[in-house]
């Protein structure tokens, strides 16, 4: 292993940690929904009593996505932790895809690119400890975390669907 991959795998683990034992508290003046999505990035369980606009057919649930990224956008960006920050989220129906920003990452440097592919599956089972990820994605929810480094380029994608959280 490179030493771009070890420090690109030692930076997320140790974000997926940060994230996994929570960070600032989540404002209490969003909804539910937006409560629970700005929880999926930040690794905390909030509960899935916000999606009873996701059960009601895949346009209703496309709208409540919609508002409460919208709510989500009035609240961010967010610091996760020293290297990362949550910087909202947008949908295309029922794909959510939630924007995270690796400081001190340059998307271009060699080696982050299959670095970033090596621990693509240590992310996705991190985010699949959290309950309410599986929960969501029975719901026909897809979620794309999306990784971004220096100037906005695109690090790697980690996409949880209904099959990604088997037990």
């Amino acid at each position: 292993m490179t030493p771009r991959r070890k420090a690109l795998l030692g930076i997320v683990l140790f974000w997926l940690s940060c994230s996994a034992q929570g960070s600032q508290p989540i404002p209490e003046d969003l909804s539910p929904l937006a409560r629970l999505l700005v929880g999926l990035v930040e690794g905390q369980e909030i509960g899935m009593n916000g999606t009873g606009g996701l059960q009601r057919g895949a346009e209703a649930a496309s709208h409540a996505l919609r508002d409460a990224c919208e709510e989500v956008a009035s609240k961010t960006p967010r610091s996760i932790d020293e290297l990362s920050e949550f910087m909202g989220c947008s949908n295309d129906g029922m794909r959510l895809t939630f924007i995270v920003r690796l400081s001190g990452f340059d998307a271009d440097r060699a080696g982050t690119q299959d670095a970033m592919s090596m621990v693509h599956k240590d992310i996705g089972r991190q985010i699949c400890r959290n309950p309410d990820v599986p929960a969501l994605t029975r719901l026909g929810v897809t979620l794309v975390y999306r990784y971004i480094g220096a100037h906005g380029k695109l690090v790697g994608d980690v996409v949880i669907g209904s099959t990604t959280c088997t037990v």
